[in-house]
């Protein structure tokens, strides 16, 4: 495992190569003479789709591949790399706010990429992204709001890292981005990058339930409830309540969940009932009830 200086840590192959030669002098046709024996180790930190990210090389002619104190070379590579991880701070019916840490290392970024959709990155491209859709998303340093959501969905959401580079000599502008998911530079699930997060826009119902109505059947001990249908974006059926007493809403429990049916009968054994409609994350308020 690499840890590099800007925090991103990956699980990575750790590979050991060794070089081991003799250096020769020749004169003439016929005379060579050994001048020197060389031996250099290197050790690699190679992580999935990034490479080497930290090169050890020893000094010539070491006693042995393990036991050196010092190095010849030292090469570490770290960025461009997307977040080290994401967070969703806030939600309403129609946006989603993201905070992301980019880790110690900043001075190669200059902006970021926010990727959403309604599937995973596994599953399939993500359909939107910022520089795409630049009206729906509002940064603010490391922190952005996609808005332009639908109600009542379950989005993903990920972010990379740009770098924009001028060409001294041409002037040509050439941006790099980091590693997109669903790529994953790491065998380890803890240590992922970069980082997919997921967040369901609130859609609760807001309408009332009216026009409920109770009556008995010929069925000894059954009663039909019914009430008006409501019109509500988020509605997703409708609760039938009952209680002992009306006085508190503590005694009211869940009778029946007739989905978006208006009508439900039954033998229940609280004597006053009530209707609500269920939202996708919340449910409607309470209305007038029947006894």
């Amino acid at each position: 495992m690499a840890t590099l200086p800007s925090g991103h840590t990956f699980n990575a192959l750790l590979v050991r190569n060794v070089a081991d030669f003799c250096v020769y002098y020749v004169s003439g046709c016929a005379s060579i003479w050994k001048l020197a024996e060389v031996r250099t180790v290197n050790y690699l930190w190679q992580v999935p789709h990034l490479g080497t990210v930290v090169r050890l090389q020893s000094a010539q002619n070491v006693p042995d591949l393990t036991s050196f104190t010092t190095v010849a070379e030292t090469d570490i590579h770290f960025g461009l790399f997307p977040p080290k991880s994401i967070a969703v701070t806030a939600t309403t019916a129609s946006s989603v706010t993201l905070s992301w840490d980019p880790g110690a290392d900043v001075h190669r970024i200059s902006d970021y990429k926010v990727y959403w959709d309604s599937d995973p990155g596994a599953v399939s491209a993500y359909a939107f992204n910022s520089v795409s859709n630049p009206g729906q998303v509002s940064f603010n340093g490391t922190s952005a709001t996609v808005s332009g959501l639908a109600p009542g969905v379950t989005h993903y959401f990920t972010v990379t890292s740009r770098s924009v580079y001028t060409d001294p000599s041409s002037g040509i502008v050439t941006t790099y981005e980091s590693l997109l998911y669903p790529t994953q530079v790491s065998g380890d699930p803890s240590f992922i990058y970069p980082v997919e997060v997921q967040a369901t826009t609130p859609c609760p119902a807001t309408a009332e339930v009216t026009g409920v109505t109770v009556n008995v059947t010929e069925v000894p001990g059954e009663i039909r409830i019914c009430w008006n249908p409501v019109t509500d974006s988020c509605l997703t059926g409708y609760q039938v309540l009952g209680s002992d007493s009306p006085v508190s809403d503590a005694g009211f429990s869940v009778v029946a969940d007739p989905a978006l049916e208006t009508c439900w009968t039954g033998s229940p054994a609280q004597s006053y009932f009530l209707v609500i409609a269920k939202g996708i994350t919340g449910n409607g308020p309470w209305g007038h009830f029947g006894h």
